[in-house]
């Protein structure tokens, strides 16, 4: 994917020095990896209502469990869930609602 400069048919040995002209032209901060992208995307695929599996599927995993590792949920996504899941309780004990199966998520989750 990365060629050599000096050996073009073989791949280059490290591409830290192509990341940090990346990052500065980008306005990233100095301390942040290539690695720590992955994380994100992996994170706002998933609050964004992307499956683990379809987020694993996206990042190329072949295990769920390492898709798992990347999914950091935002405390406002998670708050949100928890109001959802509150609000569907409460019902069920009004006797308003048949259960959790019932419940429409939404698709619009503000950050």
């Amino acid at each position: 994917m990365f060629p050599s400069s000096r050996e073009p048919e073989e791949p280059t040995r490290s591409i830290h020095h192509q990341w940090a002209i990346l990052r500065w032209r980008a306005g990233l901060p100095s301390d942040i990896r290539l690695h720590d992208l992955r994380h994100t995307y992996a994170s706002h695929a998933i609050m964004q209502g992307q499956s683990l599996t379809m987020a694993g599927k996206l990042l190329g995993h072949a295990n769920p469990a390492s898709t798992e590792r990347y999914a950091h949920l935002d405390g406002k996504y998670l708050a949100a869930a928890a109001e959802r899941v509150a609000i569907n309780v409460a019902s069920m004990i009004a006797g308003k609602a048949e259960g959790l199966d019932k419940i429409v998520y939404s698709s619009n989750i503000q950050s």
